[in-house]
């Protein structure tokens, strides 16, 4: 069964396949507003992952906290077993 919130929009193109994860146009079905998912591979983090994860998780709540114009926000993060997802 997939998370409920994977139900909140749809695929409309796979943009590029990279070694870390992927990046997907995806459109939201609330309000129909095109965005971008990156989806980032956990088995990435290889030498001490759960500390790697952590840090990773850290760096992101830091990455959440900044305003700013020359900056491209992120106004969703998720994560799974096997993958962290930012929108």
């Amino acid at each position: 069964m997939k998370p409920e919130w994977l139900s909140t929009f749809t695929v409309v193109k796979l943009i590029k396949k990279e070694t870390f994860g992927d990046l997907y146009l995806i459109k939201m079905k609330d309000n129909g507003e095109l965005k971008i998912l990156r989806k980032i591979k956990k088995v990435l983090f290889s030498k001490e992952p759960t500390e790697q994860i952590e840090n990773f998780r850290y760096s992101l709540e830091e990455i959440l906290s900044l305003d700013h114009p020359n900056i491209t926000s992120i106004t969703c993060h998720k994560e799974d077993e096997y993958n962290f997802y930012l929108v």
